[in-house]
């Protein structure tokens, strides 16, 4: 039978917390263990855990506030199981989800790993343009072809999914949640340094998994649910406050940035720099090629993205910008998209940096199923929300 390591790193979210713990303890299936890595927190976080008297859960805390990589490797140094499972202290398993990984586990043969659908849900009163939250699907995403069945994903088929990667497009979701891996696999990436690395330790680890697992599962039913809450990076992310994002993670420093790569870095999002950061780090250690002419395009349009769009946009960023652009650069975009923000008239504006950055194509979208119903915390989800068989508006 096998065991389940679930790695829950924490920093001053205790009522998340608790929510995250619980939708592991209402599970159908009990041979599971939680890994709680404090990140330091200001809160009192261990006499709860201790007062849930559950041998299964074991809690560590860092001596001090370190990068999220850093934490999320304390947890799974401290994990036994053989299969991992991330769980944001935000986010929340859905029913069944072990018994359900266990018996796929058992029908396809202890596959290297599983990458399965999810539920995106936001608290109330988090995103600006939904104030009673939502609970959407991630179904309709190129990784699942249009399926209802788990399937094994065909090698090749996620070589290219990588390949993408490394030419910042998005052919699949990189949150860890999206997967259960295996500790055959994990101990297999080890000679290449820890299993989570860059600042962006996900989308490393994700085409990691993709580049190495001999035998993966897809599941396109949802099987867990990735919360945004009002503080979590997604609602920073969202509300366009990056920035503060960056500082809740603790994870974009001068010691995590390769010197190689100051010629490379422009300004932009914190985002697509943490992006090329992850890339690098699995180019080198895999014997790959990032395009990293794609990244300074994407970076080139997020500045006209901001200019365009916020009100109280720093014109430095700009004149930055310039200095450290191509010719090629200065005449493809910088000059064109400059042109738009002097001669477009600016009810327009929203529009054209809409169309600025759709056409940089770093994201292969899809329709979001929305989910009937009103979540008022994660609970909620797991209580009424039925993975198997759900009802979409």
């Amino acid at each position: 039978m096998a065991t389940f390591s679930i790695l829950l790193p924490t920093r001053n979210r205790l009522d998340l917390l608790k929510r995250a713990i619980q939708t592991v303890l209402r599970q159908d299936f009990e041979d599971w263990e939680i890994i709680i890595s404090d990140n330091y927190s200001d809160e009192d976080i261990q006499p709860y855990v201790e007062s849930l008297n559950d041998s299964r859960i074991r809690y560590q805390r860092t001596d001090s506030f370190v990068p999220v990589t850093d934490n999320w490797n304390r947890a799974l140094d401290a994990s036994r199981g053989d299969y991992v499972i991330m769980l944001g202290d935000d986010d929340g398993l859905l029913r069944g989800y072990l018994s359900r990984l266990h018996n796929y586990i058992q029908q396809y043969d202890n596959p290297d790993a599983f990458y399965t659908s999810a539920a995106l849900y936001a608290y109330p009163n988090v995103m600006q343009n939904a104030p009673d939250g939502f609970l959407k699907l991630y179904n309709k995403r190129p990784i699942f072809h249009e399926k209802s069945d788990p399937f094994l994903l065909d090698q090749q088929k996620a070589k290219s999914f990588v390949e993408a990667s490394l030419r910042f497009q998005v052919w699949f979701d990189y949150n860890m949640q999206f997967f259960a891996v295996s500790r055959k696999l994990i101990d297999q990436t080890q000679e290449k340094g820890s299993f989570f690395q860059s600042p962006y330790p996900d989308y490393y680890a994700a085409n990691v998994i993709l580049l190495l697992a001999r035998r993966l599962l897809v599941v396109p039913q949802p099987m867990i649910a990735i919360g945004i809450s009002p503080k979590s990076f997604g609602y920073y992310y969202f509300a366009g406050r990056e920035t503060e994002g960056t500082s809740f993670l603790n994870n974009l420093s001068e010691e995590s940035i390769d010197p190689n790569l100051s010629n490379v870095i422009l300004p932009g999002t914190d985002m697509n720099t943490c992006w090329l950061i992850a890339m690098k780090m699995l180019s080198e250690n895999y014997g790959l090629s990032v395009r990293q002419s794609r990244y300074r395009e994407l970076q080139i349009r997020s500045v006209f993205n901001a200019l365009f769009t916020q009100e109280t946009f720093d014109l430095t960023t700009i004149k930055e910008l310039r200095k450290k652009l191509s010719f090629f650069e200065l005449f493809r975009y910088y000059i064109p998209f400059k042109f738009l923000y002097h001669y477009v008239p600016r009810e327009k504006y929203h529009q054209v940096a809409e169309t600025i950055m759709r056409a940089g194509q770093s994201h292969e979208g899809g329709y979001m199923l929305d989910v009937e119903g009103r979540f008022e915390t994660i609970l909620d989800v797991y209580d009424q929300f039925d993975p198997l068989n759900y009802v979409s508006s």
